[in-house]
This record gives C-alpha cells, sequence and structure tokens, in this order.
C-alpha cells in the first residue's frame, strides 16, 4: 500500500533540505502540485501551485544552448538540461518519474551547478590558453626577423584564438627613451566590426594563418592604429627613470622598473608620460608588458579594450606574465639572429673587397707587363713611324700635282701621326688620364671613324644603319680619345662580318650624357667570354693581343664614360658607350 501524498511531501522535504535542491511535484495535466521550501529560497515567486510548470520554468530560468541534454516528455535520471537565471546561476534540471505520488506525476529537480561550471570555464580557459601559448611560443620560436617576432606577438596578444585584446602597441625602450613602433587593431567600433567580420569568415585555425593574412593585407588593418603607435615617444629621463630607485617609480615607469605585467587605469597616480599616454590612446585602462632582451628592458607591449570595454582581470594579467618571458626570449633571438645576419653581411663584404684587392693586384701586374711591352713596341717601331711619316709629310710640301696620289698621301701622315700618338696613349694605359678636353660634337667624331674604315666596310659588303637623335650632342671630351675607342669597336665589328652584314651606330641625347651604341649582326660574343671582354689580354681571337676593348674601356673611363656590353637580339654584340654632357669635378681636378 503506498503512503499518503502528504507523507511523499514530508520525505520529499526533507531529502532536498539535506542536498540544498529546489523540488517541484507536478501532475499529469503538467500543473504545480507542491514545491519545497529550498525552491522558494532560490526562486521567490516561482513556481506557484496551480500554474504550468513549463510556463513558470521558461518565465524563471533560460535553457543553455549547447549545454546538457535538453529533457524530453517522460525522461528521467540524473542527464538533464542546464538553465540559466538573469542573475547568471546555473542549474541542472532533471526530472523523475514520481507515480507512487499519483498517477503520472513527475518530480523536476534544479540543482544549482554554478560553482561547478565555474570551475569548468575556468578549466577551459586555461586550457584552451595553454593551447595559444604552446601554439604561440612555436611560431615565436620558428621566426627569425626581429619585426615579425614583434608582429606576432602583437598579433598573439589581439587575436581571438590568443589573448583578445582589442588592440596591442610596441614601444621599444632604449637610450632612456620610449618611441611607439607598431600598432594593430581598429581604431573604432565601425572598423572593428569589419576586421572581426571579416576575420570570422575565414575560419582560421592557427595564429600563424592569421599572421599570414595580416601580411597579405598590407600589414595594417587600419593605418590611424599605427599612426598612433607612431606619435607615442617619451623621454623618460626627464620623469625620473635616471633615479637609482626606480621601484618608487609610479605608473608606467614604475612597471618598467619592477619589469612585470601590470594594470594601469587613468586615473592612477602617475607622471606626464601616463597622461600623455592615455591621452593618445583614447583609453582609461591599459595592460602593460615590459620585454626583457639579456636581462636589459628592450620594449613594452601596451594593449586596451578600446572597443568592447572588457575589463582587464587577474586572469588577463597573469597569462601575459607568462606570455612576456616567451615573447623576451623570442626577441633575444631575433636579436641574436639580427647580429648573425649583420655579421655574415660583414664578413661577405669584407671577402668582397679582398676579392676586389686581388683582382686590382691581378690588373696592376697586367698593367705593368703591359707597360713594359708598350715601352718594347715604342722603341722598335717609333723610329719607322717617323720616317714614314716624315717622307709623307715631305711630299706633301712637294705640292704633287695628282690629287688622289695628295689625298693618299695626306691619309698617311693623319694616320701615323695617330699610330704615334697611340704609341703615347699605351704608355699611359696604366695612368688614367684626361686630356686636350674640349667641347665636341660626338656625331661629328662618329661621322669621323666610320670614313676612316670606309674602304673595309665596302670590301666585306657591310651596311652602315646610322641612327642620330634631333638634339645634338655635344660632350667635354678628349675627341682623340673617343676616336681611338671607336675605331677598336668598328674594327672588331667588321672584323666579326667577314661575309657582310649590318652595323648599327647610334648617337642619341639622354639627360645629362650622350648615348653611343655599336652593334654587329656578327656570331656574336660567348656567354662564357663576356664577364672577361674588357679583361687586358684576354681574347678569342688567334691572332689578337687582347687590348683592343681593354684600351678602349680605358679611354672611356678617362673621359667620365662607362663602356658597357648589352645584351643582343637582332645585333648580336652591341656595346654601349655612356659620355657625361659635363665634365665631373673630380676629373677635372684630376685634369688641372
Amino acid at each position: 500500500m503506498n503512503p499518503p501524498v502528504d507523507a511523499y511531501k514530508a520525505m520529499l522535504e526533507r531529502l532536498c533540505a539535506s542536498s540544498r535542491m529546489s523540488a517541484v511535484l507536478v501532475d499529469a495535466s503538467g500543473s504545480i502540485v507542491w514545491k519545497n521550501e529550498y525552491s522558494e529560497e532560490e526562486f521567490p515567486g516561482l513556481f506557484v501551485p496551480g500554474a504550468g510548470f513549463q510556463t513558470e520554468l521558461d518565465r524563471g530560468t533560460l535553457a543553455q544552448l549547447g549545454r546538457g541534454e535538453p529533457l524530453s516528455e517522460g525522461s528521467a535520471g540524473e542527464s538533464g538540461e542546464l538553465r540559466r537565471t538573469e542573475s547568471g546561476s546555473v542549474y541542472r534540471h532533471s526530472c523523475l518519474h514520481l507515480g507512487e505520488a499519483g498517477p503520472d506525476f513527475q518530480l523536476h529537480c534544479l540543482l544549482n551547478v554554478s560553482a561547478e561550471k565555474r570551475l569548468e570555464e575556468h578549466f577551459l580557459l586555461n586550457l584552451q590558453q595553454l593551447r595559444s601559448m604552446k601554439e604561440i611560443v612555436d611560431i615565436l620560436y620558428q621566426s627569425m626577423s626581429t619585426p615579425e617576432v614583434i608582429y606576432l606577438c602583437l598579433i598573439a596578444v589581439t587575436a581571438q584564438m590568443g589573448f583578445g585584446f582589442n588592440r596591442a602597441f610596441f614601444l621599444q625602450v632604449t637610450g632612456g627613451r620610449m618611441r611607439g613602433r607598431f600598432g594593430i587593431g581598429p581604431s573604432n567600433p565601425e572598423e572593428a566590426h569589419t576586421i572581426w567580420s571579416r576575420f570570422a569568415t575565414q575560419n582560421f585555425s592557427s595564429l600563424r594563418q592569421v599572421y599570414e593574412d595580416f601580411t597579405r593585407s598590407g600589414g595594417m588593418p587600419d593605418p590611424r592604429t599605427q599612426e598612433i603607435a607612431i606619435r607615442m615617444d617619451f623621454e623618460l629621463q626627464k620623469h625620473g627613470w635616471h633615479a637609482t630607485q626606480r621601484e618608487s617609480l609610479r605608473g608606467i615607469l614604475g612597471v618598467l622598473a619592477r619589469g612585470k605585467p601590470a594594470q594601469l587605469h587613468a586615473s592612477d597616480p602617475g607622471t606626464q608620460v601616463d597622461r600623455e599616454l592615455f591621452e593618445r590612446l583614447g583609453t582609461d585602462t591599459v595592460a602593460v608588458v615590459p620585454l626583457f632582451v639579456r636581462g636589459e628592458l628592450a620594449g613594452v607591449i601596451i594593449a586596451d579594450n578600446l572597443i568592447t570595454r572588457k575589463a582587464i582581470n587577474e586572469a588577463d594579467l597573469n597569462v601575459l606574465k607568462t606570455f612576456a618571458g616567451y615573447a623576451g626570449l623570442a626577441l633575444e633571438r631575433s636579436h641574436l639572429y639580427d647580429e648573425l645576419r649583420q655579421s655574415v653581411a660583414k664578413l661577405q663584404a669584407a671577402n668582397e673587397t679582398l676579392k676586389t684587392s686581388q683582382q686590382r693586384l691581378l690588373q696592376a701586374e697586367k698593367l705593368s707587363a703591359i707597360g713594359e711591352l708598350a715601352a718594347y713596341v715604342s722603341h722598335e717601331i717609333r723610329n719607322p713611324l717617323v720616317a714614314i711619316g716624315g717622307l709623307a709629310r715631305s711630299l706633301i710640301k712637294d705640292q704633287v700635282d695628282d690629287p688622289d696620289t695628295a689625298e693618299t698621301l695626306q691619309i698617311i701622315a693623319t694616320q701615323v701621326n695617330r699610330l704615334e700618338k697611340f704609341l703615347r696613349e699605351t704608355l699611359d694605359f696604366v695612368k688614367p688620364r684626361v686630356a686636350g678636353v674640349v667641347p665636341a660634337d660626338v656625331l661629328q667624331i662618329v661621322r669621323e671613324s666610320l670614313a676612316t674604315f670606309k674602304n673595309e666596310l665596302s670590301e666585306n659588303a657591310i651596311e652602315v644603319e646610322l641612327e642620330t637623335s634631333e638634339d645634338a650632342v655635344i660632350c667635354q671630351i678628349d675627341p682623340d680619345l673617343l676616336r681611338h675607342a671607336l675605331s677598336n669597336l668598328i674594327k672588331n665589328a667588321i672584323e666579326a662580318m667577314k661575309g657582310g652584314g649590318r652595323l648599327l651606330v647610334g648617337v642619341v641625347k639622354n639627360g645629362v650624357s650622350g648615348t653611343i651604341r655599336i652593334g654587329d649582326t656578327g656570331p656574336g660574343i660567348p656567354a662564357e667570354a663576356r664577364p672577361r671582354i674588357f679583361d687586358p689580354f684576354f681574347t678569342t681571337k688567334p691572332e689578337g693581343t687582347g687590348l683592343g676593348l681593354s684600351i678602349a674601356s680605358q679611354n672611356i673611363r678617362g673621359l667620365g664614360g662607362q663602356l658597357e656590353l648589352e645584351p643582343g637580339d637582332e645585333y648580336r654584340t652591341v656595346f654601349r658607350l655612356t659620355l657625361p654632357l659635363q665634365l665631373r669635378q673630380e676629373l677635372v681636378t684630376a685634369r688641372s
């Protein structure tokens, strides 16, 4: 025989009182028959006998989406749904069949699990932060560039899968001065909505992906935030940073002196640095994270929640304390890598200097050999040349009647004079010089040089293509040095086109310089020989001396210009001579 309903009520009252549980007895129609005294304490004015239970439950609590399992009709046992009140308390709702109390009666129990849920949420938060910290550390230790490490630190502080602050700034501390370098994060609600909405659609799975997206988008989500960072520049020495007892400092200077992350409020006692800092940031609360490299203060990260106005709590500071140590180590590694990279660059530069010195030494040895050769050649052929030239000039003075003979004698005399001067120039090859500099028409010198090779061009069926600009190209040069360089280039081109071809000769004016291009349609210069074509004694010809291009290059350099080999297409070999319209001052000084 079942006990009466009143006996059940008394028994349930004692049971629920000992377990601090709210209990509501509901009949088959869903109406409340009875509730215990504790439920009145937990839910005053709720679950009135005679009212519908579900209506009262929905009136006083809300189902926690994604938490627990909603109760189906007739469900029982300890599993149940979670319900939350407006005050934030969380209750586990379970239902038991209690047919002994009446036909299809049910006992609904609400157990306060707020403390349990807070512990659970705290555990999940710590777990998430631990995972984030591991990922952050892994990413930081993979980065070797100091700017990249700093950006990653700021992203870790602001990303939702990181520490979730709205904005973060990095200020470098050096020489008693604190300067803003980088800042990321939105500067207003509209920008925040744009950035956070885009991030929400990206489904990033790691902070590395966030960083890569950050760099692809140009690096600065909001230039105004970066501008705020750049404008932060504080002379710490003026505000007591030089004091021996830094621990007594207040505000941000005190945080930097103590070396531990802390929270600062605009209303806290501080110095002018704090007042200017909060004024520029436009916020009233910040988290300050000092960063140390090799035991010395290297910088500081300042984070805030300008947009959401979310409070910065002790848990935030605790995770920032852990983060500060890893960030400092990452910065130290990046600084060491930067120093190593600079050392390697210096070694490479020293190595290049050594190579250059060796090349110059070899060049000097070659030039010394050229000098000896020039002296020998000059001694052997100068006297015959003088005799030939003297004879030609003597015949000219005799006023030869035949015009063709007279013209031939004049050419002989002119070329002998040029050869005699060439001997003198060869002796001076190892000493760069600028002599006889006058304003000269480059195109006229080019035409004269071509006229010298008129017969050779005709005999080898070589067509000359002369390209000129409308403006006259007048350069301060030694005409003879230019003629000699052109003669070498034209002679080489003719020798490369023995079976005929086209000779390109271009003269143009380009700004403060004049350009001469000499090209031919011959077989071209082999790729492996191109780097050495201006070296003395280097030649690809069976009977060549290897001095032609060296002397030509020396002559052009003596004029303050440059002789270069261009990549060829239609013309397989193209040389470009660049001459300044005005002589460089150092060459004028050398000449004087």
